[in-house]
């Protein structure tokens, strides 16, 4: 340290502007020595030149990667806890604390390459289970951490690659991602906007595997070391590519799903529900057009876990029902999980994995041994095994266990239309309708002739349905116009594609209404019906009777959705079909056209699936939906059927309440003081299944759980078949607890919730939290042990007492319909009270 006195302030100024001055003309006469020595030429001074290193070409560069977020770094628990020793072992554990520790090595065998005297570069610590560094205030800029390769030459290290360890406290291993560089260095496609899965380096096979869960989202930008004139115009970070193209998204007029290419209508804007200033509509929805952005990288990346741990689960249930030695034979099991997927290590052989996970340990699987032929013909069918493992004495809990979690962590989207109709019994339903067969079957293979029949009786419904004149196919075709509003766009592509898709959901929608009429809706009325429920289930061993299902709109919704997903395309296919928008026109891009036998097949299987789900005895979840409903019997009106009472949605929109009330008392009494109530948004949202209120790939994927816990067969008796549309609506009430005791009106709180659910773009969020609310709700291990002793949860025992109260003051009301359905619908007491009120007027006018 230097410390200078002067005798006065302008002296010591003086001495420092002298100072640097001297300084300056120091650096600059050895720069201009420097500059004079590289002119001078090698030969006339007989020296060499320095050594700097290798010489580069003009492919040379630098590779920045930004590290954006890691979700998921360790798997979390979808399933209840089994004993109360589990759950305190899931709470004591908590999240980790991460960090990324960036490494480059040409080759296994290669170096590692030094960057700034170092060959590792160490990211800032985050705690959390989903770490995201672009929120960090000192990278906001550049969107992420920044690491940075040194110069490289790509075509001299074709087997170079970079790799991203995530690290717990700096040591334990929660796994890593390894990205080859190759491809990366593109002068043409500079920036890569990507999402990888986390995984492990095998030990024995050198092999990279992917974890159960984690995923890693990271840009990366190749910076050549000469740059073109192209390029200077280009942005100069990664973080400005992304908001390039961005630019583009956002002068388009509408918002588009990437995924399925519908367009996207957000609702849950309200500039009031924040602290601080609050954003303008414009920047809400560049806010969910940038989500939107990174979906389909993401959904591709847990496409590829997804389809890994299937494909495991389908070989070890192949060698349990076939043998050690024997594989099932290739037309006996269909594709619901593709063959073609990477090879794939069990759970467990992670590298230096953390033992606080708070996954709890599957248990250990089962010996395979071989069954018997009756057994093994059914191999496919996961919802015969699921029932099968349950009945066996004593229960197959770990085979259970296993599959349950298969279907929590999702469904590969190739396969929804196979594992869909197979979990809900609507294969079974399809083939044993009729005394022949003849509604055909999908579990087996396509060139088999009942596959045939199966699209020749959907299309004889629908062909039967279409001129036939309807109360129900009226209301189908109003809605089927309204429904037209869903897309706006001026684009003839886009206009063609909906009306399409709405044609086909409403054909899904005919053949329900044909195929739920009843003998006496068609006397006399040529052509005789294709199949009607009544005759082709006839009985079920359990006594219950088929139904018919009573249309509403939230059906047509329902069935819109159902068709998107059982297209039977991967992300990568979508990506290859080039069904994203072509942002260079503003046009849309390609759409995939589907053959016409697959379009019947694909709604033919959406048409069983309802059906089972609504009306068949094997399922009938959602009867109280969209169900014919038991027939009132009253001394007065002893033979009066009811149309439809939807009482489903309130049933649950009430059950929600009831917990609401209490377990977040404070929110309940502030909600009713306001006049909200939940059904002003839950209404609508179960009656859809919470359609148009997720984005679409995170409905599907709630589906998948919803649809699975509809057919349980282990279920406990108070646990209601549609308990997860009530616990992903106690998870978002919990979760905006704060922002809706700030609400100061009806308005506010619809928004705030319509918003929320709106943002879940993660599909796995969303299962994670009806998950953790069903353990909350439902599956606690105290509860578990009062059930032993005949205590049922709380906001059960609240639920059935008041329900009883409503149902004996409801009575009334059913008495009142009954003759308010007579005067309007019954044309003698029309035409009668017609005539009554003519002779009335005549008589007065008389009079007058």
């Amino acid at each position: 340290q230097l410390h200078l006195h002067a005798p006065t302030a302008d002296e010591m100024y003086h001495f420092i502007a002298t100072l640097r001055h001297a300084a300056r003309l120091g650096y600059q006469q050895q720069l201009l020595k420097l500059e004079d020595y590289k002119k001078k030429s090698a030969v006339s001074t007989k020296t060499a030149h320095y050594d700097v290193g290798p010489v580069y070409s003009t492919a040379s560069g630098h590779l920045e990667v930004v590290l954006v977020e890691a979700r998921h770094l360790r798997p979390h628990q979808l399933q209840e806890d089994r004993d109360l020793k589990e759950k305190m072992k899931r709470m004591a554990v908590r999240g980790p604390n991460t960090l990324a520790v960036f490494k480059m090595k040409n080759g296994d065998d290669g170096e590692e390459l030094i960057f700034r005297g170092s060959k590792t570069q160490w990211s800032a610590a985050i705690h959390g289970n989903s770490p995201n560094w672009s929120k960090l205030e000192e990278v906001s800029s550049t969107g992420g951490w920044v690491f940075k390769s040194p110069v490289i030459e790509p075509a001299r290290m074709p087997h170079l690659y970079f790799d991203l360890e995530m690290l717990h406290n700096s040591k334990n291993m929660l796994g890593l991602v390894r990205v080859p560089v190759k491809k990366l260095c593109n002068r043409d496609e500079p920036f890569q906007n990507m999402w990888s899965p986390l995984g492990s380096i095998n030990l024995e096979t050198k092999q990279f595997v992917q974890n159960l869960s984690g995923e890693v989202h990271i840009m990366t930008l190749w910076v050549p070391s000469q740059p073109t004139s192209k390029t200077k115009r280009l942005p100069k970070s990664a973080r400005g590519w992304l908001l390039h193209g961005l630019r583009l998204r956002l002068a388009q007029k509408y918002m588009r799903d990437p995924v399925f290419q519908h367009q996207v209508r957000k609702h849950g804007y309200n500039p009031n529900l924040t602290d601080s200033w609050p954003p303008r509509l414009c920047e809400a929805n560049a806010a969910h057009v940038e989500a939107m952005a990174d979906l389909m990288p993401y959904l591709d990346c847990c496409e590829k876990q997804n389809v890994t741990m299937w494909a495991d689960f389908r070989q070890a249930h192949c060698r349990r029902v076939y043998g050690d030695g024997g594989a099932a034979p290739a037309e006996s099991i269909p594709d619901a999980v593709p063959d073609a997927v990477p090879d794939a290590i069990p759970e467990g052989g992670e590298e230096g994995g953390d033992a606080g996970s708070t996954v709890a340990a599957a248990p250990a699987a089962a010996p395979v041994v071989p069954l018997p032929t009756e057994l093994a013909e059914g191999a496919e069918q996961l919802g015969f095994w699921r029932q099968t493992w349950a009945k066996d004495k004593p229960p197959q809990k770990e085979l259970n266990y296993e599959l349950d979690e298969l279907l929590r962590r999702g469904v590969p989207p190739q396969s929804r239309k196979h594992i869909w109709l197979q979990i809900t019994f609507a294969d079974q339903a399809q083939e044993s309708s009729g005394e022949h067969g003849e509604a055909g079957s999908f579990s087996t293979d396509p060139r088999r002739e009942n596959l045939k029949s199966a699209r020749e009786t959907y299309k004889a419904l629908v062909e039967f349905g279409r001129p036939f004149r309807h109360d129900a196919m009226l209301q189908l075709h109003e809605d089927i116009v309204g429904a037209s509003l869903w897309e706006t766009s001026n684009l003839p592509p886009m206009t063609a594609l909906h009306q399409k898709r709405l044609q086909r959901a409403g054909d899904v929608c005919t053949a329900l209404i044909v195929f739920s009429m009843d003998w006496a809706d068609i006397e006399q009325k040529p052509p005789p019906l294709p199949m009607n429920h009544s005759q082709a289930i006839p009985g079920h061993p359990s006594d219950v009777q088929a139904c018919g299902v009573a249309y509403c709109e939230g059906l047509l919704v329902v069935a819109f959705f159902l068709l998107l997903a059982l297209d039977g395309e991967s992300i990568e296919q979508k990506q290859q079909q080039g069904r994203t928008e072509d942002l260079a026109d503003s046009k849309p891009g390609r759409v995939k056209v589907l053959e016409a036998e697959q379009e019947v097949e694909d709604e033919a299987r959406a048409f069983w699936l309802l059906y089972t789900l609504i009306a068949h005895p094997n399922n009938m979840a959602f009867r109280d939906y969209y169900g014919v409903p038991d027939e009132f019997r009253h001394e007065t009106y002893p033979d009066w059927k009811p149309m439809s009472d939807q009482k489903g949605a309130m049933d649950d929109v009430y059950r929600l309440s009831v917990c609401v009330a209490r377990y977040e008392r404070e929110v309940w009494v502030h909600l009713n003081a306001m006049g909200f109530h939940f059904s002003i948004v839950f209404y609508k949202a179960f009656m859809h299944l919470y359609a148009f209120f997720l984005p679409s790939p995170s409905l599907f994927r709630f589906w998948d759980l919803l649809f699975s816990e509809c057919a349980r067969p282990d279920r406990a008796v108070f646990k209601p078949p549609r308990h997860s549309l009530i616990d992903l609506a106690f998870g978002v009430v919990r979760n905006c607890k704060n922002k809706l005791l700030r609400c100061q009106s009806a308005l506010e709180t619809r928004d705030c919730l319509v918003g929320y659910l709106e943002s879940l773009y993660d599909p796995s969020a969303v299962v994670e939290l009806a998950t953790e609310v069903e353990r909350y709700l439902w599956d606690d291990p105290l509860q578990k042990t009062a059930e032993k002793m005949g205590f049922t949860p709380p906001h059960v025992t609240d639920y059935t007492r008041q329900l009883k109260f409503w149902d004996e003051h409801l009575m009334q009301f059913r008495v009142q319909n009954c003759v308010l359905r007579d005067l309007s619908c019954d044309s003698e007491v029309v035409i009668e009270l017609n005539r009554q009120g003519t002779q009335a007027t005549q008589a007065t006018q008389a009079t007058q």
